[in-house]
């Protein structure tokens, strides 16, 4: 096994480190928490089960043009969203300048330019001089330990709903130990009328889909349809997600 840190090189108290096992790369905040995975062969392909799930968005909404995330680490959905979704602009805003000269020299993570942009800021910060509409908006804002609260606010969910076109989605990579899943939807029904849940396949995280208007279910044939299209597309098992979105959302065909 291979491991970098590079507080020194950064002089922060919260330790970059990275490490390597069987053809992977791992990125850490200061502990030995995995915050990003990446094959090293196709550095571009979704690795984790929680990224993977937040991609079940596409169940229920076609392919989006503008995306927005919060949160950086290695830049696993960033670069999936830019080299799998080329209609796609990605702007991901990243409010720790060590992890993002990481990504870009360790994780293959592009530089700026007409498609991809990379802001360091504050998320929070930068959501209150924002005046553009997204299709879809991920979180996924981790520190070493948990969750980052300012990014789990009512207030926060609430600049979310501002910043998201009328038929777009929020995305949210939450954990599911701690009570922090139904705090997380607890402060998002204050602005989102309609939460889905979409449970990694590995325990711990799940993908929560939140929505400015309530949701049009298609019949089952219709999204089985869907998820065998999405699966031929991507590569990503849409089967499993459509059955724990099922399971888990009580749905009913109609």
């Amino acid at each position: 096994m291979k491991n970098w840190k590079f507080s020194r090189l950064f002089d922060v108290q919260q330790s970059v480190e990275i490490s390597e096992k069987d053809g992977y790369r791992y990125l850490h905040l200061g502990s030995k928490t995995v915050q990003s995975a990446m094959l090293i062969k196709s550095p571009n392909e979704l690795v984790l089960s929680y990224t993977k799930a937040m991609m079940g968005f596409l169940l229920l909404r076609e392919e989006p043009k503008k995306v927005l995330m919060i949160g950086l680490g290695g830049g696993s959905l960033p670069k999936y969203f830019y080299h799998h979704i080329p209609g796609s602009d990605v702007t991901v805003i990243e409010n720790n300048q060590e992890v993002l000269t990481v990504a870009k020299r360790y994780f293959d993570v592009p530089e700026n330019n007409e498609r991809f942009k990379i802001i360091v800021q504050d998320g929070v910060v930068w959501l209150q001089g924002n005046t553009n509409h997204f299709d879809v908006i991920m979180v996924d804002g981790y520190d070493e330990s948990s969750q980052v609260e300012s990014l789990a606010t009512e207030k926060f969910y609430f600049a979310l709903w501002g910043a998201l076109g009328r038929d777009g989605v929020l995305v949210i990579n939450s954990w599911t130990k701690e009570g922090r899943l139904s705090r997380n939807i607890s402060n998002l029904r204050s602005s989102f009328p309609e939460i889905i849940i979409i449970p990694a396949e590995r325990k711990g995280n799940a993908a929560i889909l939140a929505f400015k208007e309530a949701v049009r279910w298609p019949p089952n044939r219709d999204l089985q349809s869907r998820a065998h299209f999405l699966e031929k597309k991507y590569a990503l098992d849409f089967g499993r997600m459509l059955t724990s979105l099922k399971e888990e959302n009580q749905y009913r065909d109609k």
